[in-house]
């Protein structure tokens, strides 16, 4: 018994459906692999790279100066959970704690790599 090729039967096995669906899902994990590979390059930590949590960071120390005089060291836990390595806290942060500290005057913001600190004042 010989058997005879169907003419109506498509060559693949996969249906438009099944061949739209592997596209995107290869599409997208050639993504997921291409963006961090291509931060790996850049400056270290980089953002969406896949070093950003392996790298120790050292955050800048922020301190709130009241109307008052006195001075209290912002807790960075409150303001922004965990400290990340590519996010520079030095000009985001210092708006934000003159907007939700009450009676706050300014803010000094000390850099951890050498002996410099500026003075944010708060409106």
């Amino acid at each position: 018994m010989t058997l005879i090729p169907n003419p109506h039967r498509a060559a693949s096995p996969w249906t438009v459906k099944e061949r739209c669906l592997a596209l995107f899902c290869g599409a997208f994990l050639v993504v997921q692999m291409a963006v961090p590979a291509i931060q790996w390059r850049g400056p270290r930590p980089a953002r969406f790279g896949w070093q950003m949590w392996s790298v120790p960071v050292a955050l800048p120390r922020f301190v709130t100066v009241m109307h008052d005089g006195s001075r209290h060291d912002a807790d960075l836990v409150r303001y922004v959970g965990v400290g990340r390595g590519e996010m520079d806290l030095r000009d985001a942060l210092p708006p934000h704690l003159c907007r939700v500290v009450p009676d706050i005057a300014a803010v000094e913001v000390r850099d951890p790599r050498g002996d410099t600190t500026r003075v944010i004042a708060c409106r």
